[in-house]
């Protein structure tokens, strides 16, 4: 349902969640999240090809689901999911930078500038996007 809105707003879009692997706020000793949150980004990009020039193998998902035996299988990953809703784990077996996916993506639409959050917050375009979602999501005008 949120591809579908996100498409009719803005166009392709992509979506990533980066498991128990990177970095987050954790509490002092650990290294690991205990949570998850997916991102969902009208952007037509494919950042499976550089994941994979990067040395990380794609394992490709039949369905979201899959996302949680293949976590109990390999542990710490990357989820992918392309343009046309593809999903994608990438298992994690050594450190990768902070914000990678973030990074990989201001990549692939060439604005590498936008991998730093702390700079290039872009809050109010956040804020005006999750409205235009709420909106198309309750019925409303998608404009």
């Amino acid at each position: 349902m949120i591809r579908n809105k996100i498409t009719e707003i803005y166009g392709k879009c992509i979506f990533y969640e980066h498991g128990r692997a990177g970095y987050c706020h954790v509490q002092p000793g650990e290294e690991l999240c205990y949570h998850a949150h997916m991102h969902a980004l009208p952007v037509n990009a494919n950042l499976k090809e550089k994941l994979v020039r990067d040395g990380l193998f794609p394992i490709k998902l039949q369905e979201p689901a899959d996302i949680f035996s293949k976590y109990y299988e390999l542990g710490q990953y990357l989820y992918y999911e392309d343009t046309e809703g593809q999903g994608y784990l990438f298992q994690i077996n050594r450190p990768i930078p902070r914000q990678y996916l973030r990074t990989l993506t201001a990549q692939a639409i060439g604005k590498p500038e936008l991998a730093d959050w702390h700079k290039y917050p872009e809050l109010d375009k956040l804020w005006t996007g999750k409205k235009k979602l709420l909106r198309a999501l309750q019925g409303g005008e998608s404009n």
